[in-house]
């Protein structure tokens, strides 16, 4: 048994990998809630307290690491699953890729569902469907050419910096959310 789970922790990326395809999923959701909640705010002074927004913006910054999580959970489990060659070896690149698609995808559809209406919901299914496509085919031809697969690695590298303000900040939201009911 100790040799399984050793043999399935060998199948993982090294840390050093890890963590700039965790620092663009964190980057694309911790953004994209930034906007958002930098776009309610105005409006949210007229009929908030201070207590009530910063309570909003806890909640976001823990929700914004758990979806985190769950997509490089995703990412390191198909890493397990695959072949080493397919995804362990350019973890980094291909990891951040899929990452950056399927997010992408989900932000521009939810955009979409907003504009257009409950109607859009329908095509759910198979924009899920194409957007793994798109994502699978991306991920191969990223490591194809090298002056993407650089590129990709360096951002990548480059917004591991974000990490340093959005994983304390989220800790203090936590803190925040977990000491607020005792008050």
């Amino acid at each position: 048994m100790w040799t399984q789970g050793m043999m399935l922790l060998k199948r993982l990326p090294p840390f050093h990998d890890v963590l700039p395809v965790f620092a663009v999923i964190a980057t694309m959701f911790y953004g994209w809630t930034m906007v958002i909640f930098l776009w309610k705010l105005p409006g949210w002074l007229f009929f908030l307290n201070t207590q009530e927004i910063v309570r909003i913006f806890a909640y976001q910054m823990t929700t914004n690491l758990i979806e985190s999580l769950c997509v490089l959970l995703l990412l390191l489990l198909l890493c397990m699953t695959l072949p080493s060659g397919v995804l362990k070896a350019v973890f980094v690149v291909r990891g951040s890729m899929v990452g950056l698609i399927l997010i992408g995808s989900m932000m521009l559809f939810l955009n979409r569902y907003v504009s257009v209406g409950s109607e859009f919901g329908g095509n759910m299914v198979w924009w899920m469907l194409g957007a793994i496509l798109i994502a699978i085919a991306v991920a191969v031809l990223s490591t194809q050419f090298r002056l993407l697969r650089v590129s990709i690695s360096w951002i990548a590298d480059q917004l591991i910096v974000f990490l340093l303000v959005l994983m304390p900040l989220t800790v203090l939201s936590i803190i925040y959310i977990l000491v607020h009911p005792l008050l």
